[in-house]
C-alpha cells in the first residue's frame, strides 16, 4: 500500500490534478486553489517538516510547506475546475417522474423493506432522546465529556444491533452470526450515522468549527476544548498526563475534520432520498463484511446483499436520474472507510494511555447483544 508522498500519513487513493496522493492532501490543494488561498510559512521546524501532519496532525502543520509539496509531487492549478453550484432536487420531484407503473416495493425489495426498517428505528430511537444539548463549548452538567461520549457510542451500537435483527437477509442469520456482522460492521457504521445526525442538526455559521456526532451532542474542531473532553474522564483511573489528553485530542480533531470535509460534504449532494441512505447503510454491511470467499455458508447472505448495486440502477433509471452516478455513492463509502481508519488511529492511542476501550470489549465479546447494556450500566455520566 503506498503512503501519500504530501503528508506521509494516509493511502494514495489514486491519481489526483497530477499526482499520486490521498484525498485529504487532493481536498486541500483544491480547496486553496478555488478560493485562490496565499498562506504564509510558519517557519517552524516541525510544523514545516515532510512529517509534520502525521506527527502533530493538518491543523497545526504548516499550510504553505503542504501546498508546496503538492506542487512538487506535480499537482497542477490547471486540473482544478471551478467549484459548480449544487441545486438539490426535492424528494417530492424525484417521485413525480417515477413510471406510474413502478412500484418501490416490488422493484427494490432489499431498499424499500431497509428504509423502513431505518426510518422505525430512527423515530423510535430520537422520541427518546432529551432535547436538552450537550457539547465542548456548554458549561457545567452541560459540557461534553469523554464518559458521554462513551454512553452515547454505546446507545448507537444498541439500535444498530436491533437495526440488524430486523435488516433484509441478515435477520434470517442465527444470533451469532448476526454479533459477527455487528463486530465486522460497526465502527464503519459509526461514521455513517454521525453524518445522518450532523447533517441534520448543524447550521450554516458553524458547519466548519462543530461536529454533531450524536442526537444534541458536538464537538468543536478545538484541540484545547477537546483535551478538556478527554481528561475529564469519570470513569478511567489512567494516569495520563495533560499533554497525553492534548495527544489524544489532536488526533481526534483530525478525525472531527475528515467528517466534516468529506464524508459530510459528500453526503450532502449524494444522499438526496430515502432509497440513497438505506442503498448507503447496505453497503457498509457489505464492505465490511465480503471475505471469506471459500466459505459459501458466510458469502450466501453478502451475496444476496449485493443485489442492491442492480436495485440502485433500476431506481436511478425509474426517477431519470443519470444511473451513472450511482456511483457517487461508492465514492462516499470510500470516505466512510477513511473515517474509519482515523477513528481506528485515535482508538487504538486511546488504549495506550487510558486502558481497554469499549471498542475493544465489543470487538472481542462473543455476544455483543449481551455485553452492550453491561457496558452502558457500567458507564458513569
Amino acid at each position: 500500500m503506498m503512503i501519500c508522498c504530501i503528508c506521509s500519513t494516509r493511502p494514495v487513493a489514486g491519481v489526483n490534478y497530477g499526482a499520486a496522493s490521498c484525498c485529504s492532501c487532493a481536498a486541500f490543494f483544491r480547496r486553496t486553489v478555488r478560493m485562490r488561498i496565499k498562506y504564509d510559512c510558519d517557519k517552524n521546524e516541525l510544523r514545516c517538516s515532510a512529517m509534520a501532519i502525521h506527527q502533530i496532525t493538518a491543523i497545526h502543520a504548516c499550510k504553505k510547506c503542504r501546498f508546496d509539496r503538492c506542487v512538487k509531487a506535480g499537482m497542477s492549478a490547471g486540473f482544478v475546475q471551478e467549484a459548480q453550484p449544487f441545486r438539490r432536487k426535492p424528494k417530492v420531484a424525484i417521485r413525480a417522474s417515477m413510471s406510474p407503473s413502478f412500484q418501490p416495493a416490488s422493484h427494490l425489495p432489499l431498499i424499500s423493506a431497509t428504509i423502513e426498517v431505518l426510518k422505525q428505528a430512527f423515530l423510535n430511537h430520537t422520541a427518546d432522546r432529551k432535547s436538552i444539548t450537550v457539547g465542548t463549548s456548554e458549561f457545567g452538567q452541560n459540557f461534553y465529556t469523554y464518559d458521554h461520549f462513551r454512553r452515547c457510542f454505546l446507545i448507537e451500537c444498541e439500535l444498530f444491533r436491533k437495526i440488524l435483527n430486523a435488516t433484509p437477509v441478515i435477520r434470517e442469520l442465527d444470533s451469532q452470526s448476526k454479533d459477527a456482522v455487528f463486530r465486522n460492521s460497526f465502527l464503519i457504521y459509526m461514521p455513517f450515522v454521525h453524518t445522518y445526525y450532523h447533517i441534520r442538526q448543524t447550521h450554516s455559521e458553524e458547519k466548519q468549527s462543530r461536529y454533531y456526532m450524536f442526537d444534541n451532542a458536538y464537538m468543536d474542531i478545538d484541540p484545547v476544548k477537546l483535551q478538556y473532553f478527554m481528561a475529564l474522564n469519570g470513569s478511567s483511573l489512567s494516569l495520563a498526563s495533560l499533554g497525553d489528553y492534548l495527544t489524544m485530542a489532536r488526533s481526534l480533531s483530525a478525525h472531527l475534520v475528515t467528517l466534516i470535509k468529506e464524508v459530510a460534504e459528500s453526503a450532502k449532494h449524494v444522499l438526496n432520498t430515502d432509497e440513497d441512505i438505506a442503498a448507503l447503510f447496505l453497503l457498509v454491511l457489505i464492505q465490511s463484511n465480503d471475505f471469506g470467499k471459500s466459505n459459501s455458508q458466510w458469502q450466501e447472505p453478502i451475496n444476496q446483499l449485493k443485489g442492491v448495486s442492480k436495485e440502485l440502477d433500476v431506481f436511478y433509471r425509474a426517477t431519470s436520474r443519470d444511473p451513472a452516478r450511482w456511483g457517487n455513492i461508492f465514492l462516499l463509502l470510500s470516505n466512510l472507510q477513511t473515517a474509519f481508519l482515523n477513528y481506528r488511529a485515535f482508538e487504538r492511542m486511546c488504549r495506550v494511555y487510558l486502558g481497554p476501550t469499549m471498542v475493544q470489549k465489543l470487538e472481542d465479546e462473543a455476544n455483543t447483544e449481551e455485553l452492550i447494556p453491561k457496558l452502558m450500566r457500567s458507564c458513569v455520566i
